[in-house]
């Protein structure tokens, strides 16, 4: 969705009602932003970072024991060269 937004002279920028509703912005809710080349992009701050970032990339340990993933990464450190 793109949306046409005016920057006013005090450099503020009302942000769509439409955008808002979609997002959950309300009244003192935080917004975070970044320079992206020429972008400037703006996201909602999650109120929780560790709620928010649960499950991120889980595709990425589907079909993985944890508990053996450790188990072997502790092992290639005691066998790296430099520790023995």
């Amino acid at each position: 969705m793109v949306e046409e937004v005016v920057v006013n002279e005090k450099g503020l920028v009302l942000i769509p009602h439409k955008i808002r509703r979609e997002l959950g912005i309300e009244p003192g809710s935080r917004i975070l932003t970044v320079v992206e080349g020429s972008r400037l992009v703006m996201w909602k701050k999650p109120k929780n970072f560790t709620d928010y970032l649960t499950g991120l990339h889980k595709e990425v340990w589907e079909g993985v024991d944890a508990g053996e993933y450790l188990e072997e990464e502790r092992r290639s450190w005691e066998d790296h060269p430099e520790r023995r």
